[in-house]
């Protein structure tokens, strides 16, 4: 029998396009997948509840898609250090395999748990998934990491993009007796978002799960992206932003799938306006990744600033600015710090 490989799954909540799971599936067609409900993650006080409506709505997506390639998602409602070690243990599995992060506490609950893994004997595989280029692979001239994103755009858009990982397909589950080993290790059925104790009982802008977002980015491609440029700025009037915000962040939309999208609304504009918000839409996808990158080499930014010059920013809270502002953009212009426009 083919070696057990386990696939942990964080912000990557879909079984297409995710480098780290085609990895493991390219290895071994025993493949089965864990996500861990964090007590950490869910007990901070900015984990709302369309926050956890929403993966959770993720996750019952990605076990059917598990169940559709023949195999099983794990859930697991403890700390990854504890719960992963020990299931992979009951497992017998080769190894772990996992896509990286780039928030400081995502990092170092990564080591924590690879030297877990280790100490027993279990291997650790990581990859780059929820970026198109690794934060080593955008540099200066001088091998520094960029802090101003012209530069940076014109190096990240100059490098060739990778297509969409494969699917998970064609994959062998547990065993009856792996089954039980799981559950005695804290296996558990995926709970509701209001088992979790987050209650949101109203529609959510983008339904959770691949199948939606993949809808939602044709749709976009199809109509919204060509008048991009212009109708960003009026949210509350147009439906002319993407609205797979969630999506990205949560994985349940691959990034290189987006860019594939955009590759074919390349190929028929038929316009410079088309153009121009296509490229617009683009920078967009960049700066995302141009804030990850600063994240990973700058970890001090999840606190607050790292520019000396804005760490004691002179914010002057006057009622009546706000109201320009709100009322004619231009006028924030005309009183914000030159150092923050």
């Amino acid at each position: 029998m083919s070696d057990l490989i386990l696939f942990w799954h964080r912000r990557d909540l879909r079984s297409v396009d995710n480098v780290g799971l085609a990895e493991a599936r390219k290895r071994s067609d025993r493949v089965v997948g864990v996500f861990c409900l964090d007590p950490v993650y869910l007990g901070r006080d900015d984990i709302a509840a369309t926050r956890v409506t929403y993966m959770i709505g993720c996750l019952q997506e990605l076990q059917k898609n598990y169940q559709k390639a023949g195999t099983q998602l794990i859930i697991l409602h403890q700390p990854p250090i504890e719960g992963l070690p020990k299931l992979a243990k009951a497992l017998d599995a080769k190894a772990v395999y996992l896509n990286r992060d780039v928030e400081p506490y995502g990092r170092e609950r990564d080591r924590n748990v690879a030297e877990a893994l280790k100490q027993i004997n279990i291997e650790v595989q990581g990859y780059w998934d929820q970026l198109m280029h690794p934060p080593q692979e955008i540099l200066t001239g001088g091998g520094k990491p960029y802090t101003v994103f012209s530069p940076y755009w014109r190096n990240w858009s100059s490098k060739p993009k990778a297509a969409p990982a494969n699917s998970l397909e064609q994959a062998i589950g547990m065993t009856e007796s792996e089954q039980e080993a799981a559950r005695k290790v804290g296996a558990i059925p995926l709970p509701s978002a209001k088992e979790l104790g987050f209650v949101w009982d109203n529609p959510l802008l983008l339904n959770p799960g691949t199948t939606a977002a993949q809808t939602r980015l044709e749709e976009f491609c199809d109509r919204a992206i060509s008048d991009y440029k212009e109708q960003r700025n009026f949210p509350a009037n147009e439906d002319g932003t993407s609205h797979l915000s969630a999506a990205l962040k949560f994985g349940a939309i691959g990034v290189r799938t987006v860019w594939a999208a955009t590759e074919q609304v390349a190929q028929n504009l038929r316009s410079d306006e088309a153009e121009s918000s296509l490229r617009t839409w683009r920078q967009e996808l960049a700066w995302r990744e141009f804030y990850q990158h600063a994240l990973f080499w700058f970890p001090e930014l999840a606190e607050g600033v790292y520019r000396k010059l804005l760490k004691n920013f002179p914010w002057d809270n006057n009622p009546d600015y706000f109201r320009l502002g709100v009322k004619d953009g231009r006028a924030i212009r005309s009183w914000m710090p030159r150092c923050a426009r």
